[in-house]
């Protein structure tokens, strides 16, 4: 009897791993066609990143220390993208921390945006993805921006 409840019980533990890493997997993928659609401009690929209602948002410190939130439309976001020269937005992420729950998670990704090859600046990524249809799509993406500190 004890080895049935074993057996079972790491079954569980197996099948939830497995779906955690399924979902990590699919989620990085999410995300990274972002990045893809924005070093081959494609925009109808960008804007099919993002979930029907979604929010784009740049956390700015200024000069002067104050804080600002600039929110961009999507379809900005995606034109911007279409208008920039081939080849020249190249942003490279890592995922620190991916947090799941069902349809709903977290992803923070720190980054190095490059222009034309060089160096623009870095930040902070925070992702928070909804899974609509069967597929992770970005619901909120809010990022920071800076020049300094960029490990």
């Amino acid at each position: 009897m004890k080895t049935f409840f074993l057996t079972c019980f790491l079954f569980v533990i197996y099948s939830c791993h497995g779906q955690s890493s399924n979902s990590e997997s699919e989620i990085k993928g999410a995300i990274n066609k972002l990045f893809e659609a924005m070093r081959s401009n494609d925009s109808a690929l960008l804007v099919n990143c993002f979930s029907e209602n979604a929010f784009l948002q740049t956390v700015h410190e200024g000069r002067d220390g104050k804080v600002s939130v600039k929110t961009e439309s999507i379809n900005e976001f995606g034109s911007s993208v279409k208008n920039a020269a081939k080849g020249s937005l190249d942003e490279r992420v890592d995922f620190e921390l991916i947090k799941i729950d069902g349809p709903l998670a977290s992803v923070w990704t720190p980054y190095k945006f490059f222009y034309q090859g060089k160096f623009l600046h870095c930040g902070v990524n925070s992702f928070q993805m909804v899974k609509v249809n069967n597929t992770w799509k970005i619901q909120y993406l809010t990022d920071t921006r800076r020049k300094e500190n960029c490990q």
